[in-house]
């Protein structure tokens, strides 16, 4: 059906106001985490305030404070959660994944493409978004944790100091 009444339209529209603003300041006050590309549980976070969003905006059995509620409780995790792995790095490595090298001294790295599930072509097309037109200038290339591609042009010194201890691991079994 396509139009029910104007008392349900005009209840989105009160809705749709408060909660964007009501979500908003709860993001505000959780801090830029919230929202950020970092790992699979921020993932869930965003998506699960997405949808809790849209429930208390559109659905007429759930009132906005119920909404809030639940989008406190799941910043209040993440913000827990964030804390955890702060202070633990065994706690981190369970909620995170390693970066992964891809490309490294001239060399694709089979076995890490693979089970990353990346292409030459796209170690390529993110060499070639960072303005390096020869594979030759290209250190290595890693997958982050958040899924970005990261390129690292060779230096004059020879020294990769970006490299965090889990790839200079990696690093040393290529030899």
């Amino acid at each position: 059906m396509f139009f029910n009444n104007w008392d349900s339209i005009f209840k989105i529209v009160i809705s749709a106001i408060f909660a964007y603003i009501s979500f908003l300041i709860l993001i505000r006050i959780s801090g830029k985490r919230s929202l950020a590309k970092l790992n699979a549980f921020d993932l869930i976070v965003s998506i699960a305030l997405g949808s809790i969003f849209a429930s208390t905006i559109i659905s007429d059995s759930l009132p906005i404070a119920d909404g809030l509620v639940a989008a406190g409780v799941l910043l209040l995790l993440q913000f827990i959660i964030s804390k955890l792995s702060e202070s633990s790095s065994r706690f981190e490595s369970l909620i995170k994944a390693e970066p992964s090298l891809l490309y490294y001294d001239g060399k694709y790295i089979q076995k890490s493409m693979k089970k990353q599930r990346v292409s030459k072509r796209e170690i390529l097309s993110s060499v070639r978004s960072q303005g390096i037109q020869f594979l030759s200038e290209v250190e290595a290339v890693i997958m982050e944790t958040n899924g970005n591609i990261s390129v690292i042009k060779k230096s004059e010194s020879g020294d990769i100091n970006s490299l965090s201890k889990s790839l200079e691991d990696q690093k040393k079994n290529l030899r």
